[in-house]
């Protein structure tokens, strides 16, 4: 299962990650900033998001081992535009890496750069 919220710190951004369930525990696994990926608890993850949503994944109904190793082989270190918390969850998930969020951030950016252009451009 994937779960993402956004984040306490920064808002605006929505963090995602790969819940696992191991015996009665239920850890995260995910992607972050200033620790890379990480295994926390499902507590310290929700004390650190808000609107918390929990959707199924090519890895839903696959065996904790199986999610472990896949975690184990998509271990790296964080970069915002070419290992972000979005390509770990494809990674995890066997699929292409990409970033649909930090896709519509580059195109919002180059949006407002255009107006700004077009807007102050002297007549």
């Amino acid at each position: 299962m994937i779960i993402s919220g956004y984040s306490t710190i920064v808002p605006f951004i929505k963090h995602y990650g790969i819940l696992l369930e191991k015996g009665k525990e239920t850890f995260v696994l995910h992607n972050t900033p200033f620790r890379g990926t990480v295994k926390d608890s499902y507590k310290q993850f929700t004390k650190n998001h808000y609107k918390i949503r929990v959707e199924p994944s090519p890895l839903s109904g696959k065996s904790a081992d199986y999610v472990e190793y896949m975690f184990s082989k998509c271990q790296g270190k964080y970069h915002l535009t070419k290992y972000n918390c979005e390509h770990f969850i494809a990674c995890m998930t066997g699929q292409d890496r990409t970033s649909p969020q930090l896709k519509g951030y580059e195109k919002a950016g180059l949006a407002t750069a255009i107006l700004l252009l077009v807007f102050t451009r002297k007549k």
